[in-house]
C-alpha cells in the first residue's frame, strides 16, 4: 500500500535528494573547480560513498513505506 504520508517515505525522499546532490558533486566538481580536475579517486570516495549510502537507505525507507520496488524507482526518478 502506497503511503506518502508515512514518515519513512519522507526520510526516503530526503535521502534521494541528498544522494542526487552528492552524485552531482562526484561527477561535475571536476568541471566547476580546478582543484578536482585530477582527483577522481578522492572525489569518488568523498562524494560517491555518501551518495551510495543515501540511495541505499532511501530505497530501504521507501520500500518499507510502500512494499513495492517499482514505486521506489519512480519516486527516486522524480527527485533526480
Amino acid at each position: 500500500m502506497l503511503l506518502f504520508n508515512d514518515v519513512r517515505m519522507v526520510y526516503g525522499c530526503l535521502l534521494f535528494i541528498i544522494g542526487h546532490i552528492f552524485g552531482w558533486f562526484a561527477g561535475n566538481s571536476q568541471f566547476v573547480w580546478n582543484y578536482w580536475q585530477n582527483k577522481p579517486i578522492l572525489a569518488t570516495v568523498l562524494f560517491g560513498i555518501p551518495a551510495g549510502l543515501a540511495f541505499w537507505y532511501g530505497t530501504k525507507f521507501c520500500f518499507e513505506a510502500t512494499g513495492e520496488l517499482w514505486s521506489v524507482r519512480f519516486t527516486a526518478a522524480v527527485f533526480s
